[in-house]
């Protein structure tokens, strides 16, 4: 019979708490969605991303860019109601916080509307009226808000720097914004982005012309999490080193 000490069981499993630590991560993400996306910044060998984050909701509650913020890496933060803008600008100093929405090819005002569920506020009306018709949810109120064209946006903060991440969570006005890309002058090596509608009765549809867009523009579908599809610079991720 072989006797072990309990001090040496002890230190075993204290060794195996502190291997366990090293390997384990966080995730912020609703699925996962930063820890998939900071393998392929990885083997781009991207340590520090420069995000632009739209409809970035919460500092770190389903966020797709906090983890990479924790890291070090900063970026813009778009959220267009103005209390949420506020509590991320104060937890999230480093990041610019623009309190707006953005539309594919539009500046100027308009309505916002919050919605009993903040995280499906949206600046398009059809999608508020869809939501208290089929979801259940209520307007709570109709704000006036700066609204920026996404090309304004890539043209004021990404003119001089590269853009390796893409997050884009706007209820409604997803392919608008999308669609007005200009991906010649300004291309992200990484878009991640909600290609599910809303619906608590489990009726959700997959928006294919969503993911056919960007697969037409040379993005290659990495990975899909049913809510959100995150897509890799074809020629990039091809040519990696």
């Amino acid at each position: 019979m072989i006797e072990v000490e309990a001090s040496h069981i002890e230190m075993t499993a204290s060794s195996k708490t502190n291997e366990l630590a090293i390997f384990r991560k966080n995730s912020y993400s609703q699925c996962g969605e930063d820890l998939i996306i900071e393998f392929i910044l990885n083997v781009l060998r991207v340590d520090h991303p420069n995000y632009i984050d739209i409809g970035a909701y919460h500092p770190y509650r389903f966020s797709n860019t906090f983890l990479f913020y924790e890291k070090g890496a900063s970026g813009i933060c778009v959220e267009a109601d103005p209390t949420l803008a506020t509590n991320f600008a104060n937890a999230r100093p480093s990041d610019v916080v623009l309190n707006a929405a953005i539309s594919g090819s539009w500046s100027g005002t308009s309505e916002f509307y919050l919605m009993s569920e903040a995280s499906l506020n949206t600046l398009i009306r059809e999608e508020a009226d869809r939501l208290v018709r089929d979801e259940g949810c209520q307007i709570q109120s109709a704000i006036p808000i700066e609204v920026i064209s996404i090309t304004d946006l890539l043209r004021r903060y990404c003119s001089d720097k590269p853009l390796d991440l893409l997050s884009i969570d706007v209820e409604g006005a997803d392919d608008e914004i999308i669609r007005n890309i200009d991906y010649s002058n300004i291309r992200p090596k990484v878009v991640c982005i909600e290609t599910l509608t809303y619906s608590r009765t489990g009726l959700q549809q997959k928006n294919s012309s969503l993911i056919d867009r960007l697969k037409d523009e040379g993005y290659m579908l990495y990975a899909d999490t049913y809510i959100n599809s995150i897509f890799v610079d074809s020629k990039l991720w091809h040519n990696r080193s």
